[in-house]
């Protein structure tokens, strides 16, 4: 027979988990781990209320409960600063739903009550969730406040891919990537371009990270007519997804979509912002929405694209003229909502090295990329970032190395984005990790000797740089294993420390980095090189010493060339060639061959010239026209830039 109404109870409730004695400030605070379970035995239940609802046969109804928690233990922020104790922060309470069934109640023999057939059925169904209590604003002229106080956003952007794994991250992964950032100092993330996985936003809920989410919506509209339509879809879903985390202050609209990109037949990108901007309100009202811009149209006083506040991917002295606090102000002058900096950054390789790097060598898509340029520019943009607090955040490009499979060669490497600060297997932090750190994280003292990895140069006298968030810092340099002469470093500022003039006369050179600060019971922090001043005529590859056998011949020990030598053996061969890695090619250079590891005929023109690379402005030439594929009679001619020319043959390996 047919089923009759039935009745039943969502049963919710808030409770202060662990060893919570009220809702104020003796509640404990959030663990430091996402994964940490409440003491059961200790919770308390701060809010609760059962409800009817009859549900006819087949029938789906929204139930919306309201609960007050009166003087709510707040959600804090990490706090970096000096002696910073950190006991409490990201408090989150836990959000109990129960359904129960109270007509089928076990042995019920008269009418019951919600509550009580709440309080004595098993539940249907249930779920639990969590919730944090903060409030927060963000000023034009002041940037952002969190409960009150002021806390500026400083931090970086994430991809969550990784070399050799993709996006396929387990949560060991993610930790390890979290770890990174905290180490850091980060108190702000920016995660782009895409939802995340769960469990990342979890570690930034439970360590009172600042987050920034955004919709996969990136450098233009899609000519499909759905377009727009499934774009609101994405924001929907994120939204209700991940509504709940007390970590996101902020819902990311769209990334660079810029006026060439902008419209198709059925919707333009100005009323398509407005759309997703109403959207995102209509679906939480707690929360502001933002862009991340990179053309002038997205401003207010221009196209006025549609959200409450605004941040720009800017890349002074990368893809840009040099002058990082001039363009800001720029963005600054024609837009009226608080301003942000959603990218900056520049590349870099922990394999080329260089003194004096500078912006007309050192360039997007060249082999040139080296570490102490990316040291820089960062630099640079702190000193005028930590100078302006009006800034509502920062997050810089990236945190780690990652694929672009439309990228061609940075420093040498196809298809990766090489601004990260960790390398994208995470086994090197780069020289500009350490900056940051020394910028960001004053609870971990420590001394860091930058560009370490130059550990063989032709250049010099040297300025050795430090970073360090210490008081004083000092050096102890020995020569050639005499006894050490003490330096003290001159402080520039923003964890910047240097001493001029070392590595004046070629040898071996042992520096050891020591610093304090006050107040820490004469506590001494040490950091240690050792390099090499190379006699004049001695060339090295990207900072090595060239032949580790000995030899000078570019050919180290296990038989490999890096390509990347200045002199072969004499060859007049252009100190700037190499063949990049993976691209199928060696080069013998005394015999002055192009060797392919694969099948000439399969080899396209394409592949052909996007083989090889330059560290500066020489040219390659190719002799023949290609057909379909390369030939054994094909053959190049390389130009160095003084003119000298060499023939390569083409050999199949």
């Amino acid at each position: 027979m047919p089923i009759a109404n039935a009745a039943c109870s969502p049963g919710t409730t808030i409770v202060a988990p662990g060893n919570a004695t009220d809702c104020g400030t003796n509640a404990t605070a959030a663990s430091a781990s996402a994964t940490d379970a409440s003491d059961d035995a200790h919770d308390v239940t701060v809010a609760s209320d059962v409800i009817d609802v009859t549900l006819a046969p087949h029938e789906r109804r929204h139930v919306k409960v309201t609960l007050e928690v009166a003087d709510p233990h707040l959600w804090q922020p990490i706090d970096y600063s000096r002696g910073a104790a950190n006991d409490d922060v990201a408090y989150q309470y836990d959000v109990r739903m129960e359904l129960i069934d109270y007509d089928s109640s076990a042995h019920r023999t008269e009418p019951q009550t919600a509550t009580d057939a709440a309080a004595t059925t098993a539940p249907l169904d249930s779920v639990t969730d969590k919730v944090g209590y903060r409030w927060f604003h963000v000023s034009r002229d002041h940037g952002f406040f969190i409960n009150g106080r002021s806390h500026p956003l400083r931090g970086v952007t994430r991809h969550q891919d990784r070399e050799g794994l993709g996006n396929a991250l387990h949560d060991a992964q993610h930790l390890e990537d979290f770890t990174l950032i905290m180490q850091m100092g980060v108190n702000y993330l920016r995660l782009a371009h895409y939802p995340h996985a769960n469990y990342f936003y979890d570690l930034c809920d439970a360590n009172g990270v600042v987050v920034w989410a955004e919709i996969p919506f990136i450098d233009w509209v899609g000519e499909d007519e759905r377009f727009a339509d499934v774009t609101k879809e994405q924001l929907t879903e994120l939204i209700r997804q991940q509504g709940n985390r007390p970590s996101i202050c902020f819902w990311g609209l769209q990334n660079e979509v810029g006026n060439h990109n902008t419209a198709n037949q059925w919707i333009a990108m100005p009323q398509l912002s407005r759309e997703l901007d109403d959207l995102a309100h209509a679906e939480d009202p707690t929360r502001y929405t933002t862009q991340a811009a990179d053309q002038d149209e997205t401003a207010s006083s221009r196209g006025d694209w549609a959200s409450d506040i605004i941040s720009w991917n800017m890349y002074p002295g990368w893809y840009s003229q040099p002058g990082f606090g001039a363009l800001i102000e720029q963005k600054r002058s024609i837009e009226h909502r608080p301003l942000g900096l959603s990218e900056y950054g520049t590349g870099a390789s922990v394999d080329q090295h260089e003194l004096h790097p500078n912006a007309h060598k050192t360039r997007p898509n060249s082999y040139w990329q080296p570490e102490e340029y990316q040291s820089l520019q960062h630099e640079e943009a702190l000193a005028y970032i930590n100078a302006h607090d009006w800034l509502w955040s920062t997050s810089l490009w990236n945190m780690f190395d990652f694929g672009v499979d439309h990228r061609p060669s940075e420093a040498g490497r196809f298809e990766i984005n090489n601004k990260g600060l960790v390398t994208w297997d995470r086994h090197v932090k780069k020289d500009a990790f350490y900056l940051h750190k020394a910028n960001w994280n004053r609870l971990d003292p420590f001394v860091y000797i930058a560009s370490r990895r130059y550990v063989a140069r032709e250049e010099g006298p040297s300025t050795v740089r430090v970073y360090s968030n210490l008081d004083r810092v000092w050096l102890s340099v020995a020569h050639d294993g005499d006894a050490a002469v003490r330096h003290d470093a001159r402080p520039l500022g923003n964890g910047v420390f240097t001493v001029d003039g070392l590595l004046d006369e070629p040898g071996v050179y042992t520096i050891r980095a020591y610093g304090d600060r006050d107040g820490d019971d004469g506590n001494v922090y040490a950091d240690q090189v050792i390099w090499t001043r190379l006699a004049d005529g001695d060339r090295t590859t990207g900072g090595r010493i060239v032949g580790s056998d000995g030899a000078n011949d570019g050919i180290a020990d296990d038989g490999t060339d890096d390509g990347r030598e200045r002199i072969a053996d004499g060859a007049l061969v252009p100190w700037s060639l190499w063949a990049r890695p993976d691209s199928g090619f060696s080069l013998d250079r005394e015999e002055h061959r192009m060797i392919a590891h694969r099948p000439l005929p399969e080899i396209t023109p394409e592949q052909w010239r996007e083989a090889f690379s330059f560290n500066g402005s020489g040219t390659i030439d190719f002799y023949a026209t290609l057909p379909t594929g390369l030939t054994p009679s094909d053959t190049a001619v390389i130009t160095a830039p003084d003119g000298t020319q060499t023939v390569f043959a083409v050999v199949q390996g």
